[in-house]
């Protein structure tokens, strides 16, 4: 599975679940590792292909998700980050309505 933001969290912990093996990779790993066999057919079929030959490969390690702890300390990362943005944005406004 590639990874993607935080959109693969939700099924690579679902099937971590229900013991499914889940192997999550970078993004621009895979799509290197594609743009390197050349291949012009882009199709989802023939995406998950060379997805499979990826992992034949390089043989990715397993998944094997994140705790309780680790999930909810990033929530809270990401939460911290959006409202030291939101922060920003006024105090800039502010400046301007000053200005």
């Amino acid at each position: 599975m590639e990874s993607t933001g935080v959109y693969h969290l939700r099924l690579a912990s679902y099937l971590v679940e229900h013991k499914v093996k889940v192997s999550v990779e970078n993004l621009l790993s895979v799509k290197r590792f594609i743009q390197m066999r050349l291949s012009k057919i882009k199709t989802d079929k023939s995406d998950s292909k060379m997805i499979y030959d990826y992992a034949v490969f390089n043989k990715p390690g397993l998944w094997t998700g994140q705790t309780k702890s680790q999930i909810e300390c990033s929530h809270l990362l990401s939460l911290s980050n959006l409202y030291t943005k939101e922060i920003i944005v006024l105090k800039n406004k502010l400046h301007s309505e000053k200005a």
